[in-house]
């Protein structure tokens, strides 16, 4: 009598236990992937969390010659003109399976290695993803500016070009509005 008691609490507490890990998994399989989600997925990268929206703003001089954002945009190939004075919003991702899962810097004690996963930023205006940055998720503090989505430095986005003359070109064009452009 003993052991099919004890039987039937173990077998209770195994079918609890599927139960609530399948109703976990099958909510979490229903969530729609947002656009900016779905544009992480189409680069092969493999979202292991989505933080959602980290950030918003609009886009124009604020915004795209101060710090942090200059950062952001000088690892753009994207010409933010159009999206002057509309809405930004930012999206955080956890991802693997990005170049920057095997960043390294330094050497021996003073290594600083990534942990694998990578944190990407998409950008998005009316919802469409139009830009997006990454930094490693690494074992020390790491500092410095963020990369190109896929994991480009400042130097693959701009070759053979002077950061401090980028800068100050950039800083020009964008501390006041762009002239809209009238068609005849």
């Amino acid at each position: 009598m003993k052991i099919s008691r004890l039987f039937a609490v173990s077998v209770s507490v195994i079918i609890a236990v599927g139960l609530t890990l399948s109703s976990g998994c099958s909510a979490s399989s229903r969530r729609k992937p947002t656009p900016a989600e779905q544009y992480v997925r189409s680069k092969g990268y493999r979202v292991l969390s989505a933080e959602g929206q980290v950030m918003a703003f609009t886009i124009g001089t604020e915004t795209l010659v101060k710090l942090p954002y200059i950062q952001y945009w000088a690892v753009q190939t994207v010409d933010p003109t159009p999206f002057w004075g509309k809405e930004a919003t930012v999206e955080k991702f956890v991802v693997n399976r990005h170049p920057l899962d095997h960043f390294q810097t330094g050497i021996g004690k003073l290594a600083t290695r990534a942990l694998g996963r990578t944190d990407v930023w998409v950008l998005s205006v009316n919802g469409a993803p139009v830009a997006g940055w990454s930094f490693p998720v690494t074992d020390n503090r790491l500092t410095g500016g963020v990369y190109g989505l896929n994991g480009e430095n400042w130097e693959d986005v701009h070759p053979g070009e002077d950061f401090q003359e980028w800068r100050a070109a950039w800083e020009r064009r964008f501390s006041v509005p762009p002239t809209p452009k009238i068609s005849p």
